[in-house]
């Protein structure tokens, strides 16, 4: 199960620094991806998405990052 922590914790992180949840390499591998791999990795970009979303409102600007 850790290849599905790292496929989002990656796709949380990509989507929280406002990039594609996958990287080149990646996209070209999605197709050998198993279900539970493709799921954390949808997951991921959604929650990184959401905290960028969150973090963007007024006072992000006053935020360290």
């Amino acid at each position: 199960m850790s290849g599905n922590k790292a496929a989002y914790d990656n796709a949380y992180q990509r989507a929280l620094e406002g990039k594609s949840s996958q990287s080149w390499w990646a996209f070209f591998t999605t197709y050998f991806e198993d279900e539970y791999t493709r799921q954390s990795r949808q997951r991921g970009e959604r929650d990184g998405a959401a905290a960028r979303e969150k973090g963007s409102g007024p006072g992000a600007a006053a935020q360290v990052h």
